[in-house]
């Protein structure tokens, strides 16, 4: 009876599977399968994780047939039977449907409800993930809510965004939906947020809501009923230029209907995305390929955590964005991971530290120009204490002289350190290896090589002192300068990330 209980499940899910792939052949879209979509019923409005594999929608899973927010997981390609979330559904008495967001790490939920408790009309309220649960929802309060509607929250995947529509009392579309402006706020805090702006154009022209910054963190997509359009409010998609300024929205043919289409998902593989079609008279979630033109920027998806485990409480490790002349917290999520989000773009430095007098800060560059396809990357983290013989490894450049600029923020942070350990010597230490127990063993051909070496190693450490001293004031007698024939190894973490794949030749170490 099991065996065959098994054989019957597999064999309804396989059919399924058939019978999306049919409706795939059939038109330019999958239908996703059971338990997702259930036949004869609504499904609509998916919200997905960046790794695509949780998605937050809406089913009739209620004791009357009622709209109910749901949460599934996808596990070796198969997604689990929707949960109810009780904490936001118990909350909001009739569901309105003007806008939810699975924040990318799939940590929080930010949903748009005219409950009780609120500032205005439809307030922006949010949840967090507790183990396998999810806490009671918060309103995200002033300046983000205001005494008019605020609707359709996005956070961008750091969590230093937040996106929003405002809508415009009395005016609708064309077809009787609201009308809005879009508009962005800036986290300030752990809990805070500045005041918010508006998107400026081309995004805003007329009305426009529900807009989806991706992971990427430099594309997004919104709705906007403007002229081109097939009907209502369609789908456009943009991306953000270096300048400030935003490209020339282009619409998204898959989705676009004559209808109002809302509430699109993109995840950061960027080959599909994720939408709610009519089907047979029913709604349905669906995903579309999405064309290379229309593909948003590659992605790497950072999951950092410490592992640090000090004898007291007052290890407060934070982490540090540095681009270019920019630098930017990330703030952990409930679970304390540090969930970071690049593009191709990106040139950075990921700075992880705590308190400069009791550990070492561990600085990893990305540069990301190689990067071909969407990646993970999961690390943990766990700080060097400073003490003797404690060991810092300089990223590995020739002839530093010729890349002060590059490492101007990691010799910054690094200054800081020496600034608040004044009690302690360090030493630059570079490779220099003894030539004349190897002049047996290579040819004199690698000896002139090694020779070279060297001199560029002790020109690069006398060059790092002066640095010190001259632009940080950093005491001379703190800084000591020391040939070394260890060679420390720091071996990549994935092909694209800019670290060592030779020996280190240049280290800080603690007196």
């Amino acid at each position: 009876m099991i065996l065959l209980n098994f054989l019957f499940r597999r064999i309804l899910f396989l059919s399924l599977y058939l019978i999306s792939d049919c409706v795939w052949a059939q038109s330019n879209y999958q239908l996703l399968p059971s338990p997702i979509n259930i036949q004869g019923s609504d499904e609509f409005f998916p919200s997905l994780s960046a790794n695509g594999r949780v998605m937050l929608y809406q089913a009739p899973l209620g004791d009357l047939g009622e709209s109910k927010y749901a949460i599934s997981y996808q596990k070796n390609g198969v997604w689990s039977s929707p949960a109810i979330i009780p904490q936001i559904n118990s909350e909001v008495k009739n569901l309105n449907s003007n806008g939810h967001f699975l924040s990318y790490d799939a940590n929080q939920i930010f949903f748009s409800s005219a409950k009780y408790g609120g500032i205005g009309g439809m307030d922006i309220w949010m949840c967090y993930k507790n183990g396998s649960s999810w806490t009671n929802p918060v309103n995200i309060a002033s300046p983000i809510n205001s005494i008019a509607n605020e609707v359709d929250p996005c956070m961008s995947a750091d969590g230093r965004y937040l996106f929003f529509t405002r809508l415009i009392p009395g005016q609708k579309t064309k077809t009787g939906a609201p009308c809005g402006k879009i508009y962005f706020s800036k986290k300030v805090s752990k809990s805070s947020w500045a005041q918010p702006q508006l998107l400026s154009q081309p995004i805003n022209t007329g009305c426009e809501c529900n807009l989806r910054i991706l992971p990427d963190q430099q594309t997004i997509t919104f709705a906007s009923e403007r002229k081109g359009g097939k009907g209502g409010y369609d789908q456009y998609l943009s991306s953000w230029n270096d300048d400030g300024t935003w490209t020339n929205p282009k619409a998204i043919d898959q989705v676009c209907t004559a209808n109002d289409d809302l509430y699109i998902s993109i995840p950061a593989g960027g080959d599909y995305v994720y939408y709610t079609a009519e089907i047979k008279k029913s709604k349905d979630i669906v995903r579309s390929l999405l064309t290379q033109e229309q593909k948003p920027y590659k992605t790497l998806i950072i999951n950092s955590k410490f592992i640090n485990s000090p004898a007291n409480a007052e290890f407060k490790p934070s982490v540090v964005i540095y681009e270019n002349s920019l630098s930017y917290l990330i703030y952990p999520n409930q679970s304390n991971n540090y969930f970071i989000a690049l593009n191709q773009n990106d040139k950075v430095e990921v700075v992880y530290q705590a308190d400069y007098k009791k550990y070492l800060p561990q600085i990893e560059r990305y540069q990301l120009d190689t990067l071909t396809k969407y990646y993970e990357l999961n690390t943990q983290i766990n700080l060097t204490s400073i003490k003797k013989d404690a060991i810092y490894y300089f990223s590995k450049y020739p002839k530093i002289a010729n890349y002060a600029e590059e490492l101007k923020n990691e010799l910054s942070v690094l200054a800081r350190l020496m600034k608040e350990n004044i009690d302690f010597r360090f030493q630059i230490e570079y490779f220099s290896p003894s030539i004349d127990t190897l002049i047996s063993k290579i040819t004199d051909q690698e000896i002139n090589i090694l020779n070279e070496k060297i001199n560029i190693a002790k020109e690069d450490a006398n060059i790092l002192k002066k640095f010190f001293v001259e632009k940080y004031f950093i005491p001379e007698t703190q800084i000591l300068i020391q040939p070394t024939e260890k060679i420390y190894v720091k071996t990549p973490k994935c092909s694209f990330y800019q670290k060592n794949t030779e020996e280190q030749v240049l280290y800080l170490k603690v007196l």
